[in-house]
């Protein structure tokens, strides 16, 4: 089940729904208007793919140094060139006209753009007339031009009239008049001449330009304009003069880096062939054919000339060593034993060989003979011939070794001589091929790049594209009735609960007891519902008479007090109908009174009515023979806000009872119900309630059926109104 915390929040809701229908209904209605009046805006949108050098075709290296614009990096910085005046001055110059034109209608101004009956043309030479606007009225074949400073000139369409020192002529649109003769001329017109400054920032306020997504290189450009012609015109020209400008970039681009590219060619041919002349020069002059192999060359000749002289040198100290032994022994030289590894030849063994076999013969003869003989003396002498022929060789031996030793030792500073100056001469070569070789891959270079600029340049074609075109728009974009009537019925709900919530915290101040009782400690003894019927009434304070009566709430001498803090119409209204109640239940009942009041002198009253002055003495003490005359004796004092002898009467009673009201009382009655039952001693306060749970709506039932009557009133006549309406409105959009 719902529980009472939740009803006790939705009755404010609940009680104000029809106000809050009501106010749905009002906006929806107020939005449905506003929409039929409100100038309609169309939109057209284009999307363009930028160039990705990774992929598609500038994929190729041919294009990755001109092509400058393909990097998927620069989305942001393309939406901005978009934006820019570079390109929107190229669609400001595109587009047809210099003015703006209207049709002036009885609701609104509609511009007209490719659909004006009239054409316009001006040469404008005084500044102040651009951006002021220019009042036209066509009637038959005349117009009246009313200038910005309220002067008014009449002509004849197709003759120009003069405004200062500008010229403006008015004529027929006979293009478009013989497409749609139905057209109508004559009306009223205003016209604007727009600088160009001023057009590109409007073209700029109604372009949006956007990436589709961050790392997708897809640009959606989008135009909004009243005209739906003007939107895809429009958006069409920014993409197309943004295609042409990047291909005129890239022209421009390509046909400066050849300029470039053949000044310096020519400059690097010339510093080329300077180079290679310098180089030849140089070789020529230094007899150099290849550095390397002719050092490697002489050095390996140097080498082996070294190992000669190193052999000539152990020979030549092989025979002075000979030569000096010999000397030394030259009367015992067959008994010596030299070592004639210098003299290998054969002649040299021969001649050894006889001088053995002449030492064995001169040995063999001495046994026969004396050393005086002369055969002794024939082989002496040839001894010694031989002896002296080989000292003889051994002398011209050494004397041809020194002069090969002397030959090798110039022969090796000749050829040493050929390094003097080497690393000079290895670091000049090296550096004029250096430089030979720098200008031969600038040169290269160079020839290189002018070919793709000349490629690039040949292929006037752009590598971004135009993947949709901006189509004419066939629904306006704004405003949307939908959504604006949905939003107006949103606004007015909210409006309506909050409205709801606050009449209802206005009006009903109390509600139930259930806010009493968070509030006091003094006990709620009743809580009197809101009577729709008479005899609902009659019977409930029937049954609530009885049950005071049963519960001793009136005893002989004693007086039951009725009062309230502020309004005391509806205390009375409880106490007519107690009272009422008792004498029907055959209880004699009387009601103390401070001053008349017309309640209880209706008709249906059944009770007697006496001044309280009359039952109470001076002391506040109570006149007992008089109330044991009667079974229920009831005081009204008053309310106690209003009458200050109130206190003093309720302090004299014996029960006293608070009559609040749930629609009237608030909480601070509660509060001074509390101050008031601690400040007095002895009282025994309770409290009843009136109208408790008593939750009427916002509005009647005669203000909701007088409030639909007018509505419907208001839009049978608006109905009426736009049917009227429509003919101008019409005329108006045309």
């Amino acid at each position: 089940m719902i529980s009472r915390e939740i009803i006790s929040t939705l009755r404010p809701f609940l009680r104000g729904l029809p106000l809050t229908i009501l106010l749905v209904i009002a906006a929806m209605w107020a939005a449905g208007k506003y929409v039929s009046f409100v100038t309609p805006v169309y939109e057209s949108t284009a999307r363009i793919k930028l160039a990705d050098n990774e992929i598609g075709p500038t994929g190729s290296r041919l294009y990755d140094d001109m092509d400058y614009f393909a990097t998927k990096n620069k989305i942001a910085a393309e939406i901005e060139l978009i934006k820019s005046n570079v390109i929107l001055d190229k669609v400001a110059d595109h587009l047809a006209d210099n003015y703006i034109l209207y049709r002036v209608g009885d609701l609104h101004s509609t511009e007209l753009y490719d659909q004006a009956p009239i054409k316009i043309y001006s040469v404008i030479n005084d500044s102040d007339l651009v951006e002021k606007t220019f009042q036209l009225s066509v009637f038959q074949d005349y117009y009246t031009l009313t200038t910005p400073d309220e002067k008014n000139l009449k002509a004849e369409l197709g003759r120009s009239v003069t405004v200062k020192n500008s010229e403006f002529l008015i004529t027929r649109n006979e293009e478009l008049l013989a497409r749609r003769p139905d057209l109508d001329l004559d009306d009223n017109y205003r016209f604007v001449i727009k600088s160009k400054e001023k057009l590109v920032n409007e073209i700029r306020s109604n372009l949006d330009v956007m990436a589709m997504d961050k790392d997708v290189p897809v640009l959606r450009i989008s135009y909004k304009s009243q005209v739906p012609q003007k939107a895809h015109d429009v958006v069409n020209l920014v993409a197309g003069c943004y295609i042409r400008d990047y291909e005129e970039t890239k022209f421009q681009t390509a046909d400066t880096t050849v300029t470039f590219l053949d000044s310096q060619l020519k400059q690097y041919a010339e510093e080329l062939r300077n180079s290679e002349s310098n180089i030849e020069d140089f070789r020529n002059s230094e007899n150099i054919i290849n550095i390397r192999q002719e050092t490697e060359t002489d050095l390996r000749k140097i080498a082996d000339l070294k190992k000669q002289l190193s052999n000539i040198r152990m020979n030549l100290a092989a025979i002075d060593t000979l030569n000096m032994y010999i000397n030394k022994g030259d009367e015992h030289f067959l008994s010596l034993a030299p070592n004639f590894e210098a003299f290998n030849d054969l002649l040299s063994t021969e001649l050894i060989k006889k001088l053995r076999a002449f030492q064995a013969e001169k040995k063999e003869l001495l046994t026969l003979y004396t050393s005086e003989h002369e055969k002794i003396r024939v082989i002496d002498e040839n001894v010694h011939e031989i002896i002296v022929y080989i000292k003889e060789s051994i002398h011209n031996t050494k004397v041809n070794t020194k002069i090969k030793k002397e030959n090798l030792e110039q022969e090796i500073a000749e050829a040493e001589a050929v390094f003097v100056g080497l690393p000079t001469r290895e670091k000049t070569l090296g550096g004029l091929e250096r430089e030979n070789q720098l200008n031969e891959s600038i040169f290269r270079f160079l020839h290189e790049k002018k070919t793709e600029a000349e490629i690039a340049r040949a292929a006037k074609m752009s590598f971004h594209r135009i993947i949709d075109y901006g189509e004419i728009p066939r629904k306006p974009n704004s405003p949307n009735p939908g959504l604006f009537k949905a939003l107006a019925a949103f606004l007015a709900f909210l409006l309506g609960t909050l409205l709801s919530y606050i009449i209802f915290n206005i009006r009903f101040k109390i509600g139930d007891d259930s806010f009493i009782q968070k509030r006091t400690l003094i006990p709620v003894i009743k809580t009197v519902p809101y009577f729709k019927k008479k005899l609902s009434e009659q019977l409930f304070f029937s049954q609530w008479a009885s049950v005071l009566w049963l519960n001793n709430y009136f005893q002989k001498g004693e007086v039951l007090c009725f009062t309230s803090v502020h309004d005391g119409r509806q205390k009375e209204f409880v106490l007519h109908r107690i009272a009422n109640s008792l004498c029907k239940m055959g209880k004699k009942t009387i009601v103390l009174i401070n001053r008349s009041h017309p309640e209880y002198e209706s008709s249906d009253r059944n009770y007697a009515i006496q001044f309280i002055g009359d039952f109470l003495s001076s002391e506040n003490v109570w006149n007992l023979s008089k109330l044991n005359k009667y079974d229920c004796v009831i005081c009204d004092p008053g309310s106690l806000s209003e009458d200050a002898s109130s206190l003093m009467l309720l302090s004299a009673c014996q029960k006293q009872i608070i009559v609040m009201d749930a629609l009237k009382s608030n909480a601070s009655e509660i509060d001074q119900a509390n101050e008031l039952n601690e400040t007095l001693q002895g009282l025994n306060l309770e409290i009843i309630l009136n109208r408790s749970a008593y939750y009427p709506g916002v509005v009647s039932k005669e203000k909701v059926v007088g409030s639909a009557a007018l509505l419907a009133r208001m839009l049978f006549r608006s109905a009426s109104t736009g049917i009227k309406l429509i003919p101008k409105i019409k005329q108006a959009h045309r």
